[in-house]
């Protein structure tokens, strides 16, 4: 299990957009399996208005989106590496998330070749999968390094 200061080691994002509370498992260039505790304290919470506090899904597809970049950024070849973020896509909510709910997030990295990352993201609350989102990104740090050359 890793801690939030492991996390920071390569993942760029910071407060308050981290949204990992702790790595439990980790294969790295594979999967990743992290959970995150919701409390009443979340700023996220204190915006709105409404008395029915739930994390909107905007949010949601942040988190998923930082879970399925982990077992990439993880690799030695990869960290301190920016990645861009391309598509999400067949995302889908099916449920709320409240105060005091703990999202367990798995993502499993579909393809990695060359810079170019596709993987799958789900979240869970009481073994109730409530979101999910199919991803794209890139790495143009590395995928510089297969440009052709000009000769």
């Amino acid at each position: 299990m890793s801690s939030i200061c492991d996390i920071k080691e390569y993942h760029k994002q910071r407060y308050p957009y981290l949204l990992i509370d702790s790595i439990d498992e980790l294969e790295l260039g594979k999967c990743v399996k992290v959970h995150k505790n919701f409390t009443e304290n979340e700023w996220l919470f204190h915006c709105s208005e409404y008395s029915d506090a739930t994390v909107p899904f905007t949010l949601q597809l942040e988190i998923l989106s930082e879970v399925y970049l982990i077992p990439i950024l993880a690799l030695e070849e990869c960290k301190g590496k920016t990645p861009i973020f391309l598509s999400a896509d067949e995302v889908e909510a099916f449920g709320e998330i409240r105060p005091g709910d703990r999202l367990d997030i798995e993502a499993t990295v579909e393809r990695w070749n060359r810079g170019m990352l596709s993987g799958l993201a789900k979240g869970y609350v009481n073994g109730q999968l409530v979101c999910s989102a199919k991803m794209k990104s890139v790495f143009p740090e590395i995928m510089n390094q297969y440009k052709p050359r000009n000769t």
